[in-house]
């Protein structure tokens, strides 16, 4: 139990790291409050992606203002000087806001996440930018390591408690406790608690650092007996993988890149939790890992250039493709600079991958840019080679074109590429045709067919074969946020269900002795419904499947609501049954062969 003395300490240990950490305490606060007003809303209030979009913003804020913290806290600068500094952030953070798009696509979150890497680098030299203390540095890194990890245990731990104990008063005094009650402790803890807790213990005296020789044993034993051995591992199979291409003249497969980044990242943090050690006579083979590791880095970093290479000559570039281009040149620099160097300063690492994720993310270099100029490039080149291209607009396929299989996988490959990571924006520069009727809400893949049948071509993936493609079905009804017209019907109930088996039976209970239960026959794709005991109606699926097939060809995600309804009637009961989305797959006349995946609403009225 904890006795006065320890409460009080704990209230001092909170009271000195507010005022130490005024501005990470509040960001962290104030993004507890947004996300509970979050889970609260619901997507109701009309500023509710506002608020998403503003806590985007304060989880950019949090590192930032804490790695400024440290910087003022070690550099000493004039109050107005400090002010000023985050008077910039502040600009910086608004300016962000409002750049946000409503739409916070895929581009968005990959740029979001840059930042958010850069932003935690940033904290990790950020008390000395203007020092080169290599031990005090590692010290500070060693802090701020451990002290992510105990945050999160206790986070965890805490978290567990309390929800279990949550769980326990709802179970047995019968407590009718909400649901996001849960939510809304997770964010306190996640957000508020976790900060503060990992705020409270940091170091206070940083200029004390570059004298510290502290050096936790379970590090050495980790890295020495877990990490390493792994890198090892890895090296040894890349070594083999290599070894093969050579001797087989094949190409090394697109992977591989991610295996030497994997490789790579791994013998980093390796070399970093060891650095401190090399000065120590029992650890002398530490400074020979360093040199041999970033040798063996060159032959491995040519493999990925040509891997990468070879992608990008056959695909174009993609963010993927930029971003493992961008890593390999960095690992290079870096091994020329730990090669050669005679310094050898360890916070060359973060402040230069620091420096590199900013420029990736912004400026006309960046990703986003370049992947995007390269993939629209490679489909107007397609477009110009069958004749589709003109004034440097894609025109219709003429009549009596054949374009391959393969050169169709590509075309729809990068259409839908555009679509889905640059919006459907990207295509309207590349059209003759003007598309502003057709809306991304309708769903990609049905926009990027869309898009390729005004250009007399079939939308094709290149994961199965056209027959595998037209036997899968897909409809959808259209979004649409109208509330259901139940009038003229006394009961309603949502259903969502994968086909299981011979199981495809969904029950409507009505009161205590009446029941309706739809039932699927799997050879006749018959879907029955029948009150009790009482007489079956019956509806042939196929019906349905051959109207929808030819209005809307084997997939469409935006039905309207009355192509996707059918109705029972009889003496006793009359009901309406709304699809909301049905998944399956087609024999080849035509008829259903399997119902997947249904969503639906039915609606029962008793005479």
């Amino acid at each position: 139990m904890l006795n006065a003395s320890a409460l009080k300490s704990i209230k001092d240990k909170a009271i000195v790291t507010v005022r130490r950490f005024p501005l990470p305490i509040l960001i962290a606060s104030v993004a507890a409050c947004c996300l509970i007003w979050l889970i609260d809303s619901k997507e109701r209030d009309p500023y509710f992606y506002n608020v998403i979009h503003f806590v985007l913003t304060l989880s950019l804020a949090l590192p930032a203002f804490t790695g400024l913290c440290f910087f003022n806290e070690r550099s000493k600068h004039p109050l107005y000087l400090q002010l000023l500094g985050q008077v910039i952030l502040v600009i910086l953070g608004a300016w962000y806001h409002y750049s946000i798009p409503v739409s916070f696509g895929e581009r968005d979150a990959a740029r979001h996440a840059i930042l958010i890497l850069s932003m935690h680098l940033w904290v990790a030299f950020a008390p000395f930018v203007r020092y080169r203390e290599i031990q005090g540095f590692w010290q500070y890194n060693k802090h701020l390591f451990i002290r992510f990890l105990t945050a999160t245990l206790y986070s965890g731990v805490l978290f567990g408690g309390l929800a279990l104990a949550i769980f326990a008063v709802d179970q047995l005094f019968d407590v009718r406790i909400d649901e996001d009650n849960y939510a809304r402790l997770w964010v306190l803890i996640a957000t508020v608690f976790n900060t503060w807790f990992f705020l409270s213990d940091l170091p206070e005296d940083l200029d004390a650092l570059d004298q510290s020789l502290d050096y936790p044993n379970g590090l050495r034993l980790f890295t020495q007996f877990v990490l390493l051995p792994l890198v090892t591992i890895y090296l040894s199979i890349l070594y083999v993988y290599m070894f093969k291409i050579i001797l087989s003249s094949n190409w090394p497969k697109g992977w591989v890149s991610y295996l030497v980044i994997g490789f790579s990242t791994a013998g980093i943090l390796a070399l970093l939790l060891v650095w401190p050690l090399q000065s120590n006579d029992r650890f002398k083979w530490i400074k020979a890992y360093v040199k041999y590791f970033f040798m063996a880095l060159f032959p491995l970093i040519l493999m990925l250039a040509f891997a990468i290479y070879i992608r990008v000559k056959d695909y174009g570039i993609t963010e993927n493709r930029y971003f493992i281009m961008v890593l390999a040149l960095w690992l290079f620099v870096n091994a020329i600079y730990f090669l050669l160097s005679t310094v050898k300063n360890i916070k060359v690492i973060p402040m230069s991958l620091f420096f590199v994720a900013l420029l990736s993310g912004f400026g006309s270099w960046n990703a986003f840019t370049v992947s995007k100029n390269s993939q629209s490039n490679r489909l107007l080149a397609f477009a110009d080679q069958y004749g589709m291209l003109k004034d440097q607009k894609m025109v219709p396929l003429s009549k009596g074109m054949f374009i391959p299989d393969s050169v169709l996988v590509e075309i729809s490959s990068i259409t839908y590429y555009l679509i889905s990571t640059h919006g459907i924006e990207s295509m309207k520069p590349l059209l003759a045709q003007n598309i502003d009727s057709l809306s991304i809400e309708s769903g990609r893949y049905d926009l990027a067919r869309k898009i390729m049948a005004k250009l007399n071509l079939e939308y094709t993936n290149g994961f199965e074969s056209k027959i595998d493609q037209l036997k899968r079905f897909n409809y959808a009804c259209q979004d649409n946020t109208d509330p259901i017209d139940v009038k003229g019907y006394s009961f309603y109930k949502s259903f969502d269900f994968y086909y299981e088996g011979d199981k495809f039976s969904p029950e409507l209970k009505i009161d205590s002795t009446r029941w309706l239960v739809l039932s699927f026959n799997v050879d006749k794709q018959i879907l029955s419904c029948k009150l009790n005991d009482g007489a079956e109606l019956k509806y042939d699926m196929n019906t349905l499947a051959e109207k929808l097939f030819a209005n809307y060809s084997n997939s469409n995600y935006s039905i309207p609501q009355q192509d996707l309804t059918i109705f029972f009637e009889s003496e006793e009961y009359k009901c309406k049954i709304l699809f909301k989305s049905i998944e399956g797959e087609f024999l080849i006349e035509r008829k259903i062969d399997k119902l997947n995946h249904v969503r639906m609403d039915i609606l029962y009225f008793g005479k």
